[in-house]
């Protein structure tokens, strides 16, 4: 559980446009009386793609990153279903992470 953790162990909230799933996380926590185990920290792959492979904010789609990072064809049957999306945007931040 996020409360027994220390501050180094705590959870990383990790998203492809990261500011607009975090809204939707902050807001629906508290709604339904639970804390928010992410706090105000977070990793943006689109904001990491653009440092890591100097692209413009208009070039770090999902498929564009695919090309350039030599990942895998999204399954369109599976896209935008929360455990297929955040399995493929593990991919993207691992080969980010990894990018010389």
């Amino acid at each position: 559980r996020a409360q027994n953790r220390g501050s180094r162990e705590r959870p990383v909230f990790v998203g492809h446009n990261a500011v607009f799933d975090w809204a939707y996380v902050a807001y629906y926590y508290p709604h339904y009386g639970l804390s928010n185990p992410f706090g105000y920290k977070g990793i943006d792959s689109k904001s990491l793609a653009m440092g890591r492979l100097g692209l413009p904010w208009t070039k770090t789609s999902k498929e564009n990153l695919q090309q350039l990072l030599s990942l895998p064809e999204q399954d369109p049957a599976r896209i935008h279903r929360a455990d297929y999306d955040a399995w493929y945007q593990a991919l993207i931040l691992k080969a980010l992470l990894e990018k010389e």
